[in-house]
């Protein structure tokens, strides 16, 4: 079958409080009702994976924040995006890739994983210093991080770069 989306699970998406989706099938079309989040789905896997995406188009707005949360951007709402990879057992060159985000060897499963979050500090009104604050929070005060595996630090532009993610277009009024 070779590699593949195997799980992915979002928090405080868009109209996602917390969605996951086990056993994501190697090969998926997508159909739902309007407003069901089809798009917001993708949305979701493009700031995980898509390598063409800035680091400035994965900062989140107000209004990309799932709408039922309680404190929302300014209360410090955090979102989180997990995709799973599955499939690569056998693919030498996949190992060698995605060895940095594995996180099982049987069978090889990696992870990439999106979060938007504010930072623990902020900078003041005169950038001199930098200081906890009680303030409503903007965009501004967010960081979003992009990890392989478990840790933070593990970058994951190498990987992007290799991975091939394909989005096609809606198909609009299909019978």
């Amino acid at each position: 079958m070779g590699l593949h989306i195997s799980r992915i699970e979002i928090r405080n998406f868009r109209n996602f409080r917390h969605l996951v989706i086990d056993d994501f099938p190697a090969h998926a079309v997508i159909v739902g009702e309007n407003g069901v989040g089809k798009s917001n789905l993708l949305e979701a896997i493009r700031l995980v994976l898509d390598p063409s995406l800035s680091d400035a188009r994965r900062m989140l707005r107000e209004e990309d924040i799932w709408e039922g949360h309680p404190a929302g951007l300014a209360g410090g709402a955090e979102v989180t995006i997990v995709v799973e990879l599955r499939g690569f057992d056998d693919d030498a060159d996949a190992k060698s890739i995605l060895s940095s985000a594995a996180v099982d060897f049987d069978p090889y499963v990696a992870r990439l994983t999106y979060r938007f979050a504010p930072r623990t500090e902020v900078a003041t009104g005169d950038g001199s210093q930098v200081q906890p604050t009680s303030r409503p929070l903007t965009a501004k005060d967010y960081d979003v991080v992009v990890f392989a595996g478990e840790r933070e630090t593990n970058d994951v532009r190498a990987i992007r770069r290799e991975l091939a993610l394909r989005v096609l277009p809606a198909l609009r009024d299909a019978e």
